[in-house]
């Protein structure tokens, strides 16, 4: 059986000293190990089955955010936001997989998806060997706002498949809260384990 990471644990690794937007939800399925059992399962949805892959597990994080909206009686989110791709990304993968999160997420929770409100300004390098700090560093104003009034006011999630060192999930609450939105949430298929 698959350990669920708790809120907490996802709260912790976005460090709330370099995040001033509270969460509301901060969800992940599962702990994502380098070496562990889901390592294929997130190789499948980057580059294989992806998109219909992305859309069930989007559901199955949906009813994870069900459950955590119905014990703590807060109101869900009004739109989803997959953390965005860079187009050559997109090129390369044909699609990309939290967008396909998105949109399961977006079914089971009559959210609507918004996957043209965040952009990636530039390709970033690789952040598969960085550090934390290397990786806050590589997405500093990684991401660009457009349509900033479509959102403005309401309550967003914001969709990764998976948080490693929180660096991406900052630094799109960073732009997002530009907006200005209401509340924000988070939500990922695998969380690496804090050290």
């Amino acid at each position: 059986m698959l350990e669920s990471p708790r809120d907490d644990d996802v709260r912790r690794i976005l460090d709330p000293t370099e995040n001033q937007q509270q969460l509301e939800f901060a969800v992940s399925l599962w702990y994502y190990d380098r070496n562990g059992p889901v390592k294929t399962l997130h190789q499948r949805l980057k580059y294989r089955e992806g998109y219909r892959l992305g859309q069930f597990l989007g559901r199955c994080i949906a009813r994870q955010l069900l459950t955590a909206a119905n014990e703590s009686r807060r109101n869900l989110p009004d739109v989803v936001i997959p953390v965005p791709l860079h187009p050559i990304r997109v090129l390369e993968r044909g699609f990309n997989q939290a967008e396909a999160l998105a949109v399961g997420i977006s079914s089971e929770l009559g959210a609507f998806v918004s996957a043209d409100v965040l952009s990636r300004k530039h390709l970033s390098r690789s952040q598969v060997r960085l550090s934390r700090a290397e990786r806050l560093e590589n997405l500093s104003n990684a991401f660009a706002i457009r349509r900033g009034d479509t959102i403005r006011g309401l309550h967003v999630l914001i969709v990764d498949d998976v948080i490693t060192t929180g660096a991406t999930m900052l630094a799109a609450i960073r732009t997002l809260t530009k907006a200005p939105i209401s509340d924000c949430s988070v939500a990922s298929l695998g969380l690496v384990r804090l050290k």
